[in-house]
């Protein structure tokens, strides 16, 4: 849907297109991504609606380049195509024991950061993990290629010697069990 138009115009699109795909018979799960995110006026309103209608909802921005790759790693995700092969166990977290979020930049190729993210819980957009007393928190934070503040290398495959000399450090993630099944 296109986030730049009035927010009545948005879900009238977006009714039109439910109902043609119930029309059609088809029973998959949907997923809605924003478009212009950038130049949005709508998003706020459309994010509540998708919310209060069970729909799983992504902004993004092919101008800015905004969440294009992660809404589409998501979006296989949930539709079951991209499997990682690992899951969190549920959890509570009650922040108000946290005496700080401590953040960890990492910087890496889309595939491998969206790989680490799995290790981490998705808390309204934010990666969080916590120690097993559930006191001390770390927040997965993603750096910009160009920006030259301490973060981790997350890498799948080769390691580039220059960057890993700016890095504190360096983790390799999935690099021989990690499987995407999209034969589905």
């Amino acid at each position: 849907v296109d986030l730049s138009k009035q927010f009545e115009y948005v879900v009238q699109q977006l009714l039109h297109w439910l109902n043609d795909m119930r029309k059609s018979g088809c029973t998959a799960k949907t997923v809605v991504i924003g478009t212009k995110q950038d130049i949005q006026i709508s998003q706020e309103q459309f994010q509540e609606y998708c919310l209060k209608n069970k729909l799983q909802f992504f902004a993004v921005s092919a101008l800015t380049g905004f969440n294009v790759q992660e809404s589409v790693h998501k979006a296989l995700k949930i539709a079951g195509i991209l499997n990682y092969e690992f899951e969190l166990p549920s959890i509570d977290f009650d922040f108000k024991q946290a005496q700080q979020i401590k953040q960890i930049r990492f910087k890496g190729d889309v595939d491998s950061l969206s790989l680490l993210k799995q290790c981490f819980y998705d808390i309204n957009g934010r990666f969080i993990q916590a120690n097993k007393q559930r006191t001390q928190f770390v927040e997965l934070i993603c750096g910009e290629e160009n920006e030259s503040k301490p973060h981790v290398i997350v890498t799948q495959g080769r390691i580039d010697k220059n960057q890993a000399a700016q890095a504190i450090a360096v983790l390799c993630i999935g690099t021989s069990k990690s499987e995407r099944d999209v034969s589905r």
